[in-house]
């Protein structure tokens, strides 16, 4: 804490004195007061001192005050106070005219004055203002402390702010995006400016100043074409900046430290809500996730308990439900080859979860969402009354707009999602999980990625699906297709893609040519050498059964 030599000036023993400098550094601050008793005190000066001297050790020697100024300004104190007509009759005007220009006031201090009473009036006001500080610093977090008390979130804290240093405030997060703002009709003009500057500024600043936000500092900034600055101050939440609160500074409020105090003291306050904010939601969602899954595995002794648990966690349980299943596309492959960090990745799916959740909350819904590691299933209530048809529309016609939603909010990152057929009895939802997760899993595989599939169009890969060992379906591979492709690379021929043209074609030799732009001949002979080379016959209906199941698992495995 500090006083100015001005405000020094204003105490009793120094209120006879007269400054020789003019208005020269009076804005200078004291810290401390020292008595000059050697030409080299110099040596142990650390900065904003107020020097006083009966000029003892200058007595024999005038011109080295000259040097004495000089000292005193490179080691930047308040300034230099001086008693005459004891050893030094006056100060030179050459000395005086080098203190104006280096900004270094001398004060002639009245002859009577003694040293102990200036030392104890200078240090007893510093003191003074220092408690002052601490008791408004206490007021101020009092204030806030009751605030967050009753449970008042970011518009609180806000409005406790603006009523304490009666600037204009804006509460942001780390996107821009605003959580409170806070000022009165009279301030409109101001608001509105702040407002443009909200929309209009990148927040560029941000990394001019982050050294400082780091340490929960004020940083102030001036506002481009305005007599206004900006106080900008982090919200600091681990280490790490989650948002920030800026003031306009009122020309008719004062700054000081109440105000950056003030500032301060919301920032922290921010930090502890969102912090509180948080955790709550941890617990809730940790609640809701062990719900969800006692409802998948049905814990439940009637469906009246079920209804009774899902309200604890602000959930209705509904009669019927589709079953969604989503998943970020190779996002393991992602964090490898990027070489992103885990940060990364719990930041890509806390945005899908709240891309969801906002979805659910903006149309109402009623989602139960459950998180399973890297992946999310949506139970998505529908009208028990509804046909199956209806359903699968209605589900297919959200899974699509959820896709954009999320691909909006993931940028370079893509999602998947399979979907179940419609359960009417929600004691069975497992069977639900277990299709969407299928629909999932083979749609992705089918299409590499971003993808929608509805259990019931995955075709025979439904059946495919269900085989959990994945040795019986290389078996059944390699028993089919595998000898054409590993006659294809090694011939460089292509009969793995002449046997799935024969198909798609109704085995029609002639359609199957036209679309490979080959002949019929030639189209007949790699018939025959693929009936050859796999030892089955495409003109049997069980052979050629087990070649189409073949290259649908091919792709499968691919």
């Amino acid at each position: 804490m500090t006083i100015t030599i001005r405000e020094a000036l204003e105490l009793a023993p120094l209120r006879k004195s007269q400054v020789l400098t003019g208005d020269v550094g009076l804005e200078r601050t004291i810290s401390a007061v020292t008595v000059m008793d050697a030409p080299d005190i110099v040596n142990w000066l650390t900065g904003n001192e107020f020097v006083i001297t009966s000029g003892y050790s200058l007595k024999d020697n005038p011109l080295s005050l000259e040097t004495l100024i000089g000292d005193l300004a490179r080691t930047n104190v308040a300034g230099l106070g001086i008693k005459l007509r004891r050893f030094i009759d006056e100060v030179p005007s050459s000395i005086i005219s080098l203190s104006s220009e280096l900004g270094l006031p001398i004060i002639v201090i009245p002859f009577e004055a003694a040293w102990v009473d200036i030392i104890n009036a200078i240090h007893e006001e510093i003191m003074h203002r220092q408690t002052q500080l601490i008791l408004q610093g206490e007021r101020i977090y009092r204030k806030f402390s009751l605030s967050l008390l009753e449970k008042g979130g970011f518009p609180e804290i806000c409005q406790v702010l603006y009523d304490l240093i009666e600037s204009p405030v804006v509460i942001l997060d780390y996107q821009n995006n605003r959580y409170a703002v806070g000022w009165d009709d009279e301030s409109k003009v101001i608001k509105d400016k702040l407002a443009d500057l909200m929309n209009t500024w990148d927040w560029r600043y941000r990394d001019d100043y982050s050294a400082e936000m780091e340490n929960s500092t004020i940083s102030w900034i001036k506002l481009d074409g305005t007599s206004h600055e900006v106080c900008v101050c982090p919200i600091i939440v681990e280490n790490e900046v989650n948002g920030y609160i800026v003031a306009v500074e009122r020309e008719s409020v004062q700054r000081d430290l109440y105000y950056e105090i003030a500032i301060e003291q919301a920032a922290i306050m921010c930090a502890l809500r969102t912090m509180i904010t948080f955790n709550t939601k941890e617990v809730h969602r940790r609640f809701k996730s062990r719900f969800t899954q006692d409802l998948l595995a049905w814990n439940f002794r009637d469906v009246a308990s079920a209804r009774k648990q899902a309200a604890y966690v602000d959930w209705v349980l509904r009669d019927a439900y589709s079953v969604l299943a989503i998943s970020i596309d190779d996002l393991s492959l992602h964090y490898i080859e990027n070489g992103v960090d885990e940060g990364y990745v719990q930041d890509a799916l806390e945005r899908l979860y709240n891309t969801i959740a906002q979805l659910d909350r903006a149309q109402n819904l009623g989602l139960i969402i459950h998180e399973q590691s890297d992946n999310f299933l949506i139970l998505k209530p529908q009208d028990s009354h509804d046909s199956e048809e209806r359903v699968k529309e209605q589900t297919m016609e959200f899974a699509l707009m959820l896709q954009e939603k999320i691909h909006a909010s993931l940028g370079d990152l893509t999602v998947s999602i399979g979907i179940s057929r419609f359960n009417r009895d929600i004691k069975k939802l497992a069977e639900g999980q277990k299709q969407a997760t299928s629909a999932l899993k083979y749609g992705r595989m089918l299409t590499k990625g971003s993808a929608i599939w509805h259990y019931d169009d995955l075709g025979v890969y439904r059946i495919l699906c269900e085989f959990d060992k994945e040795t019986e379906l290389k078996n059944y591979y390699e028993d089919t297709i595998a000898r054409l492709d590993a006659y294809d690379k090694e011939h460089k021929a292509e009969l793995v893609k002449t046997l799935i043209a024969y198909f798609d074609n109704d085995c029609s030799l002639q359609k199957a040519a036209d679309q490979l732009f080959v002949h019929y001949n030639t189209m007949r002979y790699r018939i025959e050498r693929i009936n050859e080379v796999t030892g089955l016959d495409v003109l049997n209906s069980n052979d050629r059964l087990n070649l189409q199941i073949g290259l649908k698992i091919g792709q499968l495995l691919e």
